[in-house]
């Protein structure tokens, strides 16, 4: 009995605590977008920052917080990776870098993304 108890790792745990706050909170945000009537809006956003295509643009980008989000969830890496790449360019670009005021969520969300990425899905992923 004392081994099983010495065999728990509360990084592992902590990692799957993350990788499901992360994960249903990024599903959460997608699908208000998605079929909360926002993509509209976030189109209109991405064309007043000079985004090619900026309706695809804002379905794309929902798309793949999305699917990432459920990837995370499961316990892929790869998820986490490419949520990275993606929230790294909302931080950069529709943020402007304002990782204090408006774009500390975003920020947020790339840095538990980027965590996940370089960690690993822990023992339970």
């Amino acid at each position: 009995m004392p081994q099983k108890i010495r065999a728990f790792n509360s990084f592992d745990l902590a990692v799957l605590l993350l990788r499901f706050w992360l994960g249903a909170i990024m599903v959460k945000h997608s699908t208000d977008y998605l079929f909360g009537g926002k993509m509209e809006e976030l189109g209109n956003y991405m064309s007043t920052l000079n985004f090619p295509l900026p309706e695809i643009t804002a379905y794309a980008s929902q798309y793949v917080a999305f699917v990432t989000a459920v990837l995370i969830i499961l316990g892929l890496r790869v998820g986490a990776l490419i949520l990275t790449f993606t929230m790294g360019i909302a931080v950069l670009f529709a943020h402007k870098m304002l990782i204090f005021t408006e774009g500390e969520l975003a920020f947020n969300y790339f840095a538990m993304s980027l965590f996940i990425a370089i960690a690993g899905t822990g023992k339970y992923g």
